[in-house]
């Protein structure tokens, strides 16, 4: 037990800082201006809504793309540090029906949920675009 403590230690010890959660790495996803290096940081937590111990499907986001638009410029393997190894932009067109690979990257799992959703470029993005 005690070299199990130790180990576990030794790993914290040179770990650093866990700079965000998780992040998609491909493809590319949306930078946001706010946000120039760290893709990392895009999103926001809602205490209220959703409070540590569970996923709570039900919590809406401010925006469902966190200030992003379509056509915005996308972030680039520099903007991963360690992780740009992991990074890469996806295809340059999606069609209705077809398969692609993605990756995102955690670098701290708090056991949370993600979900993934389509919203067609004919429609505004909003959330019930995402939901449908």
């Amino acid at each position: 037990m005690k070299h199990i403590v130790l180990r576990a230690l030794s790993l914290l010890a040179v770990s650093g800082v866990a700079e965000g959660h998780g992040a998609l790495t491909v493809p590319y996803p949306r930078k946001l201006e706010e946000q120039q290096y760290c893709p990392w940081c895009v999103g926001e937590h809602s205490p209220e809504q959703n409070p540590p111990g569970a996923v709570h499907r039900s919590t809406t986001p401010s925006s469902p793309c966190m200030g992003t638009s379509r056509l915005d410029e996308n972030y680039d393997a520099g903007s991963y540090g360690a992780y740009s190894a992991f990074a890469g932009p996806g295809p340059s067109e999606y069609k209705a029906g077809e398969a692609f690979e993605a990756t995102v990257v955690l670098n701290a799992d708090h056991n949370g949920e993600a979900r993934w959703s389509y919203c067609p470029h004919s429609q505004a993005e909003d959330e019930q675009c995402f939901l449908d």
